[in-house]
């Protein structure tokens, strides 16, 4: 495992991302690696910040308006 460890955080709910900020800003420092977390409220952000940085794990939300998950997660493993 690389150290700082990349995930990417895909929400399009400002609400949600707020919250889990909070949480991460709290917990993510009791850890014994960094974690560099990225954010995108979209899937063309998500595919921007993937071929950027290509982090090690990837939390999306799973009821996107626009698009479904899987073809997130297939548009992912293409790149």
């Amino acid at each position: 495992m690389k150290n700082p460890l990349a995930i990417l955080f895909v929400e399009d709910n400002p609400i949600h991302i707020r919250d889990l900020r909070t949480i991460l800003d709290k917990e993510l420092p009791r850890l014994p690696l960094t974690v560099n977390a990225l954010w995108a409220a979209n899937l063309e952000e998500a595919m921007i910040l993937w071929n950027q940085f290509h982090p090690d794990a990837v939390m999306t939300d799973v009821f996107f308006p626009v698009i479904r998950v899987t073809i997130q997660i297939n548009e992912l493993r293409r790149v």
